[in-house]
């Protein structure tokens, strides 16, 4: 065995010599040597600022658009190239199938589960809500209250859709057209399209709660200073009561839809009916955390909201006027399909290019006084 040793490696020798200068083909054309652009510039940006004691000036080259992004050339960008118009057009039926779909199948299946217990007469299994019912004498089980919950809201936030529709196109002043049609692109399409009692789980997020908490104080504050505690301390009671609600309603919807899923996919046998409702619950689950609207929220707060990281109701009212002018521009600048496209599209991404932009639309490496020569 060790007599055959040598040869073997001559003979793999050949084989490995291949590959190695194959790599090193592959390599240099994926990096050459030179130092990454982006350590570059961090090397010349930190040696030409801090070997003085002159304020630094990182972001001059970046400006905020006095015209909010809300001009034609701004407005230009949402739809220029055809990738940008596909990918728009793509989101946009997406959002559509989903506004339809997503309630459609929620309505289904709460039904369904409804007259599936109202044939059964086990007792009620564990869920917060049942408990609460047990202890007052209430016959209501949890299983139900949790449906019928869902359900609720699922035809409020459509009942709202509508609502904004009716007054785009029937109300008498101008900006109340427009601010329902902003309503009803950027905030309740949006939750038509995704809404599930688990998602009120999302609420209470560590993460969210700190943050939303701090907003609500800031608010509370500001309406303490303004001489109205009552109307800013019964928000933050508010605010809290609900956080209690959306844990409890969200925590016993999981434990539902659990239930209702391991008994289709609890079998030896699997159908294409329990296929389909896994997915649902799993789309769901998934669905918990909006990461896209977080986004976006923050967007919003560090842009209208200021130095202070609080909205107050002037600066809200500033955002509402933004939103409702994006919509009656574009309606006249595209027209209304194209409209519709680029709002049910409308993302974090494309907020921040209407607001942000470069010395003469050119980079860092191109303009910033101090920065590295372009590699």
């Amino acid at each position: 065995a060790t007599a055959k040793r040598p040869d073997a490696l001559t003979a793999v020798a050949p084989k490995i010599g291949r590959t190695a200068a194959n790599l090193t083909h592959i390599v240099p054309a994926l990096h050459d040597g030179r130092p990454l652009p982006r350590m570059t510039t961090l090397r010349t940006l930190w040696e030409s600022s801090h070997s003085n004691e002159e304020p630094l000036r990182v972001f001059q080259h970046l400006h905020i658009r006095p015209t909010g992004g809300l001009d034609r050339d701004a407005l230009a960008q949402l739809w220029r190239t055809p990738q940008v118009k596909a990918s728009r057009s793509l989101s946009a039926l997406s959002g559509m199938l989903f506004a339809v779909a997503n309630p459609t199948l929620i309505l289904y299946t709460d039904l369904e589960v409804l007259r599936y217990l109202g044939q059964t007469s086990h007792e009620d299994r564990v869920t917060i809500m049942g408990m609460a019912f047990r202890q007052i004498g209430s016959q209501v089980r949890g299983e139900e209250a949790v449906m019928i919950i869902e359900m609720t809201i699922i035809v409020a936030i459509a009942a709202v859709c509508a609502q904004c529709i009716f007054e785009a196109c029937f109300a008498r002043q101008e900006q109340t057209r427009w601010h329902s049609a902003s309503r009803l692109y950027l905030m309740w399409l949006p939750r038509l399209a995704s809404f599930n009692a688990m998602r009120l789980l999302a609420q209470v997020n560590p993460f969210v709660v700190l943050l939303q908490i701090s907003l609500e104080l800031g608010y509370l504050q500001d309406r303490v200073k303004e001489n109205y505690q009552i109307a800013g301390i019964k928000r933050f009671l508010f605010y809290l009561l609900t956080l209690v609600l959306c844990l409890i309603v969200g925590m016993d919807a999981f434990i539902v839809k659990l239930r209702v899923v391991s008994l289709y996919m609890g079998g030896r046998e699997l159908d294409l009916d329990g296929v389909g409702r896994t997915l649902l619950f799993l789309f769901q689950v998934l669905c918990i955390t909006d990461l896209g609207r977080f986004a976006k929220k923050r967007l919003e707060v560090f842009m209208f909201g200021g130095a202070d990281c609080r909205v107050s109701d002037q600066e809200k009212g500033l955002q509402f006027f933004w939103n409702a002018s994006l919509v009656k521009r574009l309606y006249k600048q595209f027209g209304c399909l194209r409209c519709l496209v680029i709002m049910l599209s409308f993302s974090d991404f494309d907020f921040q290019m209407l607001m942000l932009q470069n010395d003469e639309d050119d980079e860092i490496n191109c303009k910033h006084p101090c920065a590295a020569p372009a590699v």
